[in-house]
């Protein structure tokens, strides 16, 4: 059974990587560049979706429901506060240094933690939380600026598309793997083994090799320009409503499954990471060919019936089928949304782009974890799933009125030729 991947893993080790200076006009799109970062975000994957278990550890530590939210959120918090300069990192230095260094920051906090555990939620646990979300932060959004660059143009959306099938496959076995060691060995052979994941996908990604660029950085100045159009606050806009789709179970749905009495609750995200994945097998392109706008209406439509469902669920069955709607759904708006944002502004500052959409992602969870997470605490957290559901069904009626309005940007390169010209304009 796992055969083949580690024949993969093997390969990428001891194989000589070429650098992405010289595949980045490849007309490929399957590169031993893409393969690469493909097998790390997987490994990666598997340690960041069993975030999803950590209020297991706060609930052992003491932490109530409310304690729950503000430590799901600070993580989400400092992956926001870092982006800026996560950003500017990626276009002066090239994805792959902040990967490794985004890595390092994600992997390290697991062995405190079990170092920590029980002595309960100290000041020291609070900032090795901070420089996880700092960490997850900068994978985030390097992961999918390395995949957007050594792509070819027209097929952008599919090669951000088809690099997240790395991490969906991750989020379908990751915390079903994650909740058995818990089960079996407990919280600390758990953190330690998060750790020892972290280590593997750092060797991987390290075999990826770039040359720095003669010329220098963008500026703060240009890239403050850049981001003033109304697109691109609609861009992240749109990231803002999904990261409320997608963070509701991560951070709740342990809590509420433990009320209802719902035993296997991390099947949701089984069932998540394989609808997002077979969706991707077939419509990787879908947003290439029609415009990534017309591949999120019936995606954020999808995601609200999902967690509607969700919000109802008084057995497994129900969580299954929830996360099959919800990772279908998550699997079509990611890769739209992602590639919307990158492509409205220029090559030199994509990596800011990118950092921008996901930022915003990590801005909606945050809110999920504590704002939500504090009307949960002061109510019921049966309220949960059910604003997740308003959220997505809200995204796609703005997206909808957005298409009547902009009938003639139907395709992202149209929209992206347009937006450039006006930037242009405006400088």
């Amino acid at each position: 059974m796992f055969c083949v991947p580690v024949r993969l893993f093997i390969r990428i080790l001891t194989s000589e990587m070429p650098t992405l200076n010289d595949v980045k006009d490849s007309a490929s799109l399957y590169t031993p560049a893409f393969l690469a970062g493909f097998a790390y975000n997987f490994v990666m994957a598997l340690h960041f979706t069993n975030n999803a278990l950590y209020p297991l550890y706060v609930r052992a530590e003491g932490g109530g429901v409310t304690v729950v939210g503000l430590f799901m959120g600070v993580y989400a918090l400092a992956a926001v506060a870092g982006r800026p300069v996560v950003g500017w990192l990626i276009d002066r230095s090239g994805p792959v240094a902040v990967l490794v260094a985004g890595s390092l920051c994600i992997s390290l906090p697991a062995f405190g933690y079990a170092a920590l555990q029980g002595s309960g939620l100290n000041a020291l646990v609070w900032m090795i939380r901070a420089v996880q979300g700092f960490g997850y932060g900068a994978h985030f959004s390097a992961a999918f600026t390395l995949a957007a660059r050594i792509a070819p143009a027209h097929r952008r959306n599919e090669a951000i598309a088809m690099y997240g099938i790395s991490g969906l496959a991750g989020a379908s076995v990751g915390p079903s793997i994650g909740e058995t060691i818990i089960r079996t060995f407990g919280l600390s052979t758990f953190f330690v083994s998060m750790g020892c994941l972290g280590g593997v996908a750092i060797l991987l990604i390290s075999r990826l090799r770039f040359r720095h660029s003669d010329t220098a950085g963008p500026t703060v100045r240009a890239i403050i320009s850049a981001f003033r159009t109304p697109r691109i606050a609609f861009a992240a806009l749109l990231a803002f409503l999904l990261a409320l789709c997608s963070s509701a179970p991560q951070s709740f749905l342990a809590v509420v499954a433990g009320a209802r009495g719902i035993e296997g609750f991390s099947l949701y995200f089984t069932a998540w990471g394989i609808g997002g994945v077979l969706v991707r097998i077939v419509g990787g392109r879908w947003g290439d060919r029609v415009g990534v706008r017309h591949v999120l209406v019936p995606a954020y439509f999808l995601y609200g019936a999902g967690l509607a469902i969700l919000s109802a669920a008084d057995h497994v069955i129900w969580v299954v089928a929830a996360g099959l709607l919800s990772g279908t759904a998550h699997g079509l708006a990611f890769p739209a949304v992602t590639t919307f944002g990158y492509l409205l502004v220029p090559q030199e500052i994509s990596g800011s782009a990118v950092a921008l959409i996901t930022g915003m992602m990590d801005t909606g969870a945050a809110f999920m974890s504590m704002g939500v997470g504090a009307m949960a605490g002061a109510f019921h957290h049966d309220i949960v799933f059910p604003i997740a559901s308003a959220a997505a069904c809200t995204a796609a009626v703005l997206v909808a009125v957005d298409i009547r309005r902009h009938p003639g940007a139907l395709f992202p390169s149209r929209e992206s030729i347009t937006l450039l010209s006006q930037l242009k304009r405006a400088r």
